[in-house]
């Protein structure tokens, strides 16, 4: 299924009602694992997890991105950084809004 609207990277609101921000993204670095994103046959509403790389050589706050074990991507570099600290506290939630054949886009909520 292809992304119905376009996801501008590092775009956010923060919603009144619930006291949430939302931070909209591309998934990077699918391309380096097609066989694994395929193989996790990600969805529309996936949850998926957000797991620091604190020894990642290119980036100490890398943030990978798994679904059910296997990992799917990153989250880019210039969204990492606002939400590192939710990440490593534990306070980020990340489902899938829009996926297709070698990506998708995703919504990540922070306190």
């Amino acid at each position: 299924m292809r992304a119905s609207r376009a996801y501008v990277s590092g775009l956010s609101q923060f919603y009144e009602e619930t006291n949430m921000i939302q931070v909209r993204f591309q998934l990077v670095g699918v391309k380096y694992r097609q066989q694994e994103f395929t193989q996790a046959k990600v969805c529309i509403n996936d949850v998926l997890q957000l797991m620091p790389e604190p020894n990642n050589v290119h980036d100490p706050k890398a943030i990978a991105i798994y679904k059910g074990g296997i990992q799917i991507g990153y989250v880019p570099r210039k969204d990492n950084q606002s939400i590192h600290a939710h990440v490593m506290a534990g306070q980020a939630t990340c489902k899938v809004e829009a996926a297709w054949s070698m990506g998708c886009a995703v919504l990540v909520e922070l306190p």
